[in-house]
């Protein structure tokens, strides 16, 4: 196993919440080790067999309970392709987050379904750690559907919200988010993080 990736498991894909202890946890089963916060679920392709069947926190402390039946909510039919650069995609969500205005409701639109940034972001965190952005081959199964992306070593999912279509790539209005296609974050991303940046003067008020 790789312990950059597991640890990637236990920063990026883990609950943060106290509502349900088990989902803070990495699950251990025989050839995989698994972790979600119920939006996006990290499925990592090895394991270490003496630990099958726990539920671990990142000191290595057991957490007692039912781990959820992940293997439900990945899809076994075969989805619409999606051919997204997802290292670009990665870079330029990272970006965007730092622009002035950005709301954590940004979604980007993947073929028909529309998802969270931040949620995408945390799946293609634990890609990154792993080394395959690159390798990414990603599905979409329609507006309601999660996600799926899968590289050799690893399987995602990102939940969708609720798709509208009629408001890809209109301007951000006041503090609302806003939904963007993929060619507009990238070709945004390309352009504006290309600019040079205005020097900041010190004490400009004086």
């Amino acid at each position: 196993m790789n312990k950059k990736i597991v640890k990637a498991l236990f920063s990026y894909a883990v609950s943060k919440e106290q509502i349900r202890p088990i989902m803070q946890g990495v699950h251990f089963e025989e050839d995989v080790c698994v972790a979600t916060d119920t939006h996006v679920l990290v499925v990592y392709k090895a394991s270490n067999p003496a630990l099958a069947g726990t539920t671990k926190r990142e000191d290595g402390t057991d957490i007692k309970g039912q781990f959820p039946a992940f293997k439900r909510v990945i899809p076994k039919s075969k989805g619409k392709p999606v051919n997204f650069n997802w290292s670009q995609v990665y870079k330029a969500i990272k970006w965007f987050k730092k622009q002035d205005g950005y709301n954590p409701q940004d979604k980007l639109a993947v073929g028909e379904a529309q998802v969270t940034m931040e949620i995408l972001l945390s799946a293609l965190e634990v890609f990154n750690a792993a080394g395959d952005l690159s390798f990414i081959k990603a599905s979409e199964f329609g507006p309601s559907r999660p996600i799926l992306l899968e590289s050799d070593q690893l399987t995602a999912i990102a939940m969708p919200c609720e798709a509208n279509l009629e408001k890809v790539d209109l301007e951000r209005v006041d503090c609302e988010s806003v939904i963007m296609s993929y060619a507009n974050l990238i070709n945004t991303y390309a352009i504006e993080s290309s600019k040079p940046k205005e020097a900041k003067v010190e004490m400009a008020w004086l």
